[in-house]
């Protein structure tokens, strides 16, 4: 039964390509991020903060530009949107 399962999640994968420079920034952003969270646990490297326009703003436009770079990373592999 187990075997079937593994077999179906390697295939699924199969055709996933990982950019581990854009992991990584996608990783940190999401630390960034929680620091918005209340009673949320964080890291020291993530200190929690109340948020500001300003500070939003920059979440903002670190997603669109880490979502830019996915899809341009997407395409150079033959992926899709």
């Amino acid at each position: 039964m187990f075997e079937q399962v593994f077999k179906n999640i390697d295939d699924s994968l199969s055709g996933v390509h990982v950019d581990k420079h854009i992991v990584s920034k996608i990783s940190d952003a999401f630390g960034l991020a929680c620091r918005y969270m209340e009673g949320h646990s964080h890291s020291d490297k993530y200190s929690a903060k109340k948020p500001t326009p300003d500070g939003l703003n920059e979440e903002i436009e670190r997603f669109n530009s880490l979502k830019k770079e996915v899809k341009k990373y997407k395409k150079s592999v033959g992926g899709t949107q």
